[in-house]
């Protein structure tokens, strides 16, 4: 008897660690695969604002304006180019980048949930491409908004995310909503900025 209470109160003691480290996010996953799924929850956190009320934003340094749910901290401005964006872009190193809405921490890193990034001028052909040859791309559209060119894709990775590529004849913008395209609200933030993009005179 003494003995079988002894493997019961052991059997209890192991089952609730168990059901202890779970709750707290300990998992058996390597520490590449933890700093995967904290990267993905915190890009996939927050963002739950009603995107109805829009307020407009300009960068008149780069003669660019669109619009962003008007609860949003306002977008920030990067003027310095930066390479390594992660996912497909036009060329090595981009020229600015404006990040839009609650950026989440990781590895010490500032993560915006959306982000408009210009690149030098680029023939839409050429880009489309290269595209449709990435098997990790689905070309979604491609259509005439606001006089520019537009092409709509979504990319597979850590998640998968919502892009478009604006052509105009003084840059090429990269839209990204990361985690996008299988977040239906994050999407339809995506989109709501997407309409609103326009290129100053």
């Amino acid at each position: 008897m003494k003995y079988f209470t002894m493997k019961f109160f052991s059997a209890l003691f192991f089952f609730t660690f168990f059901i202890f480290i779970s709750g707290c996010g300990f998992t058996t996953k390597n520490i590449e695969g933890g700093l995967q799924e904290q990267y993905v929850q915190g890009l996939k956190q927050s963002q739950n604002q009603n995107t109805s009320e829009l307020t407009q934003y300009t960068q008149q340094e780069v003669a660019l304006s669109f619009a962003y749910p008007k609860q949003w901290p306002k977008p920030e401005y990067f003027a310095q180019g930066t390479s390594g964006h992660g996912g497909f872009q036009p060329e090595e190193k981009s020229q600015w980048t404006i990040g839009i809405g609650e950026p989440s921490d990781y590895l010490g890193e500032q993560i915006f949930p959306l982000g408009i990034t210009g690149f030098g001028v680029h023939s839409a052909e050429e880009i489309i491409k290269k595209l449709e040859a990435d098997e990790m791309i689905q070309v979604e559209k491609d259509v005439v908004q606001n006089g520019s060119r537009v092409i709509v894709y979504s990319e597979g990775g850590i998640c998968s995310s919502q892009n478009a590529l604006i052509f105009s004849e003084k840059a090429t913008v990269l839209l990204q909503g990361r985690c996008a395209a299988e977040n239906m609200e994050r999407k339809n933030q995506f989109e709501a900025i997407l309409q609103s993009v326009s290129f100053l005179q």
